[in-house]
Protein backbone atom coordinates (compact mmCIF):
# COMPACT_ATOMS: atom_id res chain seq x y z
CA UNK A 1 0.00 0.00 0.00
CA UNK A 2 1.66 3.72 -1.02
CA UNK A 3 1.77 6.29 0.76
CA UNK A 4 -1.26 8.02 -0.87
CA UNK A 5 -3.13 4.82 0.10
CA UNK A 6 -2.17 5.10 3.60
CA UNK A 7 -3.10 8.78 3.95
CA UNK A 8 -6.25 8.20 2.04
CA UNK A 9 -7.81 5.50 4.79
CA UNK A 10 -6.33 7.64 7.35
CA UNK A 11 -8.58 10.63 6.15
CA UNK A 12 -11.48 8.47 6.18
CA UNK A 13 -10.92 6.10 9.26
CA UNK A 14 -10.92 9.94 10.62
CA UNK A 15 -14.07 11.30 9.03
CA UNK A 16 -15.96 7.90 9.81
CA UNK A 17 -15.21 8.16 13.76
CA UNK A 18 -15.98 11.93 13.89
CA UNK A 19 -19.22 11.04 12.70
CA UNK A 20 -20.15 8.40 14.67
CA UNK A 21 -20.61 9.91 18.00
CA UNK A 22 -24.26 10.47 19.23
CA UNK A 23 -25.21 13.82 19.05
CA UNK A 24 -22.90 14.00 16.20
CA UNK A 25 -23.89 14.62 12.66
CA UNK A 26 -24.74 10.83 12.21
CA UNK A 27 -27.71 11.54 14.57
CA UNK A 28 -28.67 14.27 12.47
CA UNK A 29 -28.65 12.22 9.43
CA UNK A 30 -30.54 9.49 11.57
CA UNK A 31 -33.22 11.66 12.76
CA UNK A 32 -33.69 13.46 9.05
CA UNK A 33 -34.30 9.94 7.31
CA UNK A 34 -36.76 8.87 9.80
CA UNK A 35 -38.24 12.21 9.59
CA UNK A 36 -38.73 11.64 5.40
CA UNK A 37 -39.80 7.81 6.43
CA UNK A 38 -42.77 9.00 8.32
CA UNK A 39 -43.52 12.00 5.91
CA UNK A 40 -43.91 10.17 3.31
CA UNK A 41 -45.99 7.62 4.93
CA UNK A 42 -48.65 10.86 5.78
CA UNK A 43 -47.71 11.94 2.10
CA UNK A 44 -49.45 8.55 0.74
CA UNK A 45 -52.21 8.96 3.05
CA UNK A 46 -52.98 12.91 1.82
CA UNK A 47 -53.23 11.61 -1.24
CA UNK A 48 -56.71 9.96 -1.26
CA UNK A 49 -57.38 9.64 2.14
CA UNK A 50 -60.72 7.43 1.65
CA UNK A 51 -58.74 4.78 0.73
CA UNK A 52 -56.29 5.23 4.20
CA UNK A 53 -56.98 2.23 6.68
CA UNK A 54 -56.82 2.84 10.50
CA UNK A 55 -54.49 0.88 10.36
CA UNK A 56 -52.62 3.18 7.43
CA UNK A 57 -52.57 5.98 10.12
CA UNK A 58 -51.80 4.46 12.78
CA UNK A 59 -48.72 3.60 11.70
CA UNK A 60 -47.71 7.05 10.06
CA UNK A 61 -48.56 8.33 13.65
CA UNK A 62 -46.66 5.89 14.88
CA UNK A 63 -43.27 6.75 12.74
CA UNK A 64 -43.62 10.11 13.91
CA UNK A 65 -44.11 9.43 17.44
CA UNK A 66 -40.82 6.72 17.22
CA UNK A 67 -39.01 9.68 16.11
CA UNK A 68 -40.04 11.92 19.15
CA UNK A 69 -39.45 9.42 21.56
CA UNK A 70 -35.69 8.43 19.99
CA UNK A 71 -34.51 12.29 19.90
CA UNK A 72 -36.44 13.45 23.00
CA UNK A 73 -36.56 17.33 23.57
CA UNK A 74 -35.15 16.95 26.55
CA UNK A 75 -31.91 15.97 25.64
CA UNK A 76 -31.50 17.68 22.37
CA UNK A 77 -33.38 21.38 23.28
CA UNK A 78 -30.73 22.20 25.77
CA UNK A 79 -28.14 21.02 23.22
CA UNK A 80 -29.49 23.16 20.93
CA UNK A 81 -29.78 26.59 23.43
CA UNK A 82 -26.03 25.88 24.12
CA UNK A 83 -25.46 27.17 20.44
CA UNK A 84 -24.94 23.17 19.23
CA UNK A 85 -26.31 23.62 15.52
CA UNK A 86 -26.48 19.99 14.86
CA UNK A 87 -28.99 19.43 18.61
CA UNK A 88 -31.29 22.55 16.53
CA UNK A 89 -31.76 20.63 13.57
CA UNK A 90 -32.21 17.29 15.69
CA UNK A 91 -34.66 18.96 18.40
CA UNK A 92 -36.26 21.15 14.87
CA UNK A 93 -36.65 17.43 13.28
CA UNK A 94 -38.47 15.52 17.10
CA UNK A 95 -41.10 19.18 17.59
CA UNK A 96 -42.15 19.26 14.14
CA UNK A 97 -43.03 14.56 14.45
CA UNK A 98 -44.60 16.08 17.56
CA UNK A 99 -46.86 18.56 16.18
CA UNK A 100 -47.61 16.20 13.66
CA UNK A 101 -48.90 13.28 16.35
CA UNK A 102 -50.64 16.44 18.07
CA UNK A 103 -52.33 17.32 15.25
CA UNK A 104 -54.15 14.67 15.07
CA UNK A 105 -56.39 15.57 18.29
CA UNK A 106 -57.66 18.75 16.67
CA UNK A 107 -59.01 17.35 12.98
Amino acid sequence: MGMRSRWALACLVLVAAAGCRPGTLSERWLAEKAAWHAQRRVDRLAIDPRLASERDVAQALAAHRSIAQRWPAAVWVPRAIAGDTLARDVARIAGRALVTVALQFFE
